[in-house]
């Protein structure tokens, strides 16, 4: 059980996002990509056929009608994390992942649930 807070990113880390996305598949997950612009998001369309609604995508500097727009805050994430014992993996600029460590802290998720993969 996972959810993914991801980042627009590019090489190597694009396969291990492969791994985390087959991961995905397995009980009830879902993956979180923030972006600032809605033609930042890779793979869109293919990512929408392959997750449908567990495909969820946040737009910082773009509003658009179908989008959340803003941050990953503490409601967000509450709002969308399917469960109370998730695995959470982490990956984007530090301080963007900072910032959502603060916002899992406050809602007290252990830990050892938290995976971070920085760049």
């Amino acid at each position: 059980m996972y959810t993914y807070y991801g980042y627009h990113f590019g090489g190597m880390y694009l396969i291990w996002w492969f791994v985390w996305l087959v991961l995905l598949f397995i009980g009830n997950n879902k993956l979180i990509f923030a972006n600032k612009t809605k033609k930042d998001i890779i793979l869109e369309n293919e990512f929408k056929k392959l997750l449908g609604n567990i495909f969820i995508n946040i737009l910082s500097d773009e509003k658009v009608q179908g989008y959340a727009n803003g941050q990953i805050t503490k409601d967000f994430i509450q709002a969308n994390r399917g469960g109370i014992n998730k695995l959470f993996y982490l990956c984007g600029p530090s301080p963007m992942m900072e910032a959502i460590e603060k916002q899992l802290a406050d809602l007290q998720v252990d830990e050892k649930l938290i995976v971070k993969e920085a760049f």
